[in-house]
């Protein structure tokens, strides 16, 4: 990582090359923050989860408790959608309420099953969810279902609108 920083600090201080890497450096970033914030959509390994209800509904607070636990495992960007097709972006500012008849996320009301769409390492991923006590023993626990798919590409192409911040200023 020092060396990359190090070429990278060289490459900027070298004149149109410089300037040309800079701006390359800038565009890499601004596409991972578009990422993180929901503001682009991506590509890339990960993990298709489908939350299947049993005799009781799988509550908000089961899915949140998936969606920690895949951003604990590296999950980059993430989805969620409802029986009825509706899809959210899952980012940092995400909320999940328990709804009638289903989950309120960050104000959509879904309806299960629930499926997931995440980024990431498909098996360090599917590990975290599979931990003794985690995500899938509770919803098994409740009588629903957990089926994990491993992909080599999924692609997470909702997008979550950017808000305007009322209190937040960089510090310079």
């Amino acid at each position: 990582d020092i060396a990359a920083l190090e070429e990278s600090q060289r490459q900027l201080t070298s004149g149109a090359q410089g300037r040309r890497a800079a701006l390359e450096e800038a565009t890499r970033r601004a596409d991972e923050l578009g990422i993180l914030a929901g503001t682009l959509p991506a590509r890339g390994p990960g993990l298709v989860i489908t939350f299947t209800p049993g005799a009781k509904p799988i509550s908000a607070s089961r899915v949140l408790d998936a969606v920690q636990e895949l951003r604990g495992a590296g999950g980059e960007a993430m989805q969620i959608t409802g029986a009825g097709g509706g899809t959210v972006r899952i980012t940092a500012s995400t909320y999940f309420l328990d709804a009638q008849g289903g989950i309120s996320v960050s104000g959509r009301r879904l309806t299960g099953p629930y499926i997931i769409v995440v980024i990431g390492d498909p098996k360090t991923m599917r590990t975290a969810l599979n931990i003794p006590g985690g995500v899938v023993a509770s919803v098994s626990g409740d009588g629903g279902n957990v089926a994990i798919e491993e992909r080599d590409v999924v692609d997470v192409t909702a997008l979550s609108p950017p808000e305007e911040l009322q209190h937040a200023r960089p510090v310079s």
